[in-house]
C-alpha cells in the first residue's frame, strides 16, 4: 500500500460521511474527527462503527488492505469463472462473472484498484461481455 493510495481511500472515507476532504497528506490526527460509537459508511456502501482510540487514517488503512484483499479473491473467482464459462456458456455463469465484476467495481475507488478494474473489464470484454 503506497502513501498515495490510503490518502485516496482516506479522503473517499471522509467526504463520504460528510467530512471535508483531508487537505494534506499527512493530517495531525485529530481524536475529535470520529468518536467511538460513531458510524461510518464505507467507500463501498458496508456500515463500521468506530472503536475507541480509531482514526480516520487508521481505518482506512485497515479497510484498504481488506477491499484490496477482496478484489484479489475476486479476480481469482472470475478467472475461474471464465474458464468455465469458455466451455459452457450458462447463463447462470455469466450471471456469477457479471456479480463479482460488479463487487471489484464497487470496491474500486483509489486509481490502483480502478486499475485492476480496468484489467477485469478488458479481459471480460475479449469475451464478449458487455461490461461498461
Amino acid at each position: 500500500m503506497t502513501a498515495a493510495e490510503l490518502f485516496a481511500y482516506a479522503n473517499v472515507l471522509a467526504v463520504k460521511n460528510g467530512f471535508s476532504p483531508i487537505a494534506e497528506q499527512q493530517p495531525e490526527k485529530d481524536p475529535n474527527l470520529v468518536l467511538p460509537g460513531d458510524r461510518l459508511v464505507l467507500p463501498d456502501g458496508r456500515l463500521l462503527q468506530v472503536g475507541p482510540g480509531q482514526y480516520i487514517y487508521d481505518i482506512a488503512a485497515k479497510e484498504y488492505r481488506r477491499d484490496m484483499a477482496r478484489i484479489g479473491i475476486l479476480e481469482r473467482q472470475v478467472d475461474v469463472l471464465k474458464g468455465v464459462y469458455a466451455g459452457e456458456k450458462k447463463p447462470e455463469i455469466k450471471q456469477a462473472i457479471l456479480q463479482r465484476a460488479d463487487d471489484i467495481k464497487r470496491l474500486a475507488v483509489t486509481p490502483k484498484s480502478r486499475q485492476r478494474y480496468a484489467a477485469v473489464q478488458a479481459s471480460l470484454r475479449e469475451l464478449g461481455f458487455a461490461i461498461p
